[in-house]
């Protein structure tokens, strides 16, 4: 075994010790789409629903079925009005209330969890994008003021990546997570596929580009939360997965 595998499994030994506490696995509402709920549009100002630019919710098209269920979003266009030259992301977000955690965050170990899965349309053009991104962030203050303090205004924020490949029956995922900074009221879940090929100013600017099966988890470390921070992404680098059946 190499170095890296060895300091893996400390990894793993080291936080089963100190345990993980979770509170909810399934934090984030309807993400998996199954609700049919049509996304808004602009920026969210309540809890628990999808909200963001042009998307909407698909069964199986463009010969990609969901990763799990009968339903997924598809990205659109990268504002709530149409296509934007300069703007290069297709983002929804979603507000998550911390209420139920607050003695969990006072106590400074809770960490959030993200994880969801994306596909794209096949073929080799080499116009297609191919990047998607999940994005933490941490908030204080009221959650219908966020449209004011989304840009730079974050106590803490984290993202994770994932690229897609052309073959459709293939998901690839990305994670990211965040210790929540004390003073969080909400966090803020985004989820974007984006323009990283080609920048389309008119027409449809995401062709084929699919999301599906997003969770968020809030767990307590009783261990400092940086040895989550330090050894959870790589333990997570470079996962592919087939279509889960529904």
């Amino acid at each position: 075994m190499n170095t890296k595998g060895i300091t893996a499994l400390i990894a793993i030994g080291t936080i089963a010790g100190f345990g993980l506490h979770a509170a909810n696995a399934d934090v984030i509402q309807d993400g998996g789409f199954e609700l049919g709920t049509a996304p808004g549009l602009l920026l969210p100002t309540n809890m628990g629903v999808w909200s963001g630019d042009v998307t909407e919710v698909v069964t199986a098209q463009d010969d990609i079925i969901p990763f799990e269920g009968t339903q997924m979003v598809h990205f659109i266009y990268s504002t709530p009005r149409g296509p934007y030259g300069g703007i290069i992301g297709s983002e929804l977000w979603q507000i998550v209330d911390l209420t139920g955690y607050r003695s969990m965050i006072d106590r400074g170990n809770a960490v959030a969890t993200a994880e969801g899965w994306f596909n794209r349309i096949g073929g080799e053009d080499p116009n297609i994008d191919t990047q998607f991104s999940i994005v933490l962030s941490a908030y204080s203050g009221a959650a219908s003021d966020f449209p004011t303090m989304w840009k730079h205004g974050e106590l803490a924020l984290s993202e994770g990546f994932a690229y897609t490949d052309g073959d459709v029956r293939s998901w690839e995922v990305a994670t990211t997570s965040l210790t929540i900074p004390t003073e969080s009221d909400f966090l803020v879940y985004r989820i974007t596929a984006t323009e990283n090929v080609f920048d389309d100013a008119l027409g449809t600017e995401f062709h084929g580009h699919y999301g599906d099966a997003f969770t968020l988890s809030i767990t307590e470390v009783p261990a400092p939360a940086s040895l989550v921070m330090m050894f959870g992404g790589a333990l997570t680098i470079g996962a592919t997965r087939r279509r889960r059946h529904a």
